[in-house]
């Protein structure tokens, strides 16, 4: 359904929800957590599903920390010591 359609429909929340629910319910996503509830309700065994641990990208041990703060002066945006141009507008700095 398109949302041109949608313009003159008087109720078009409630038919985009039960489109979305039906849509929802005929997916697999939703067949898998049905079984498990099934599963559950009957009083068999559901195993646990083990998450996997994220990797965390690691940072280096050398970090730049700048303390002079300094500002172009056309565009406002801040500009590293020693730079000579603007990298948000190209003004030349002083």
């Amino acid at each position: 359904m398109g949302k041109r359609s949608e313009l003159f429909l008087t109720h078009p929340f409630g038919v985009r929800r039960v489109e979305n629910l039906d849509r929802f319910y005929e997916s697999p996503v939703f067949k898998e957590l049905r079984t498990k509830v099934e599963k559950f309700l009957r009083g068999e065994y559901v195993p646990e599903e083990v998450e996997e641990e994220e990797e965390y990208e690691e940072v280096p041990e050398e970090i730049e920390v700048v303390t002079e703060v300094r500002f172009c002066p056309h565009c406002g945006a801040k500009v590293r010591p020693g730079s000579k141009f603007c990298t948000n507008c190209g003004t030349k700095l002083r």
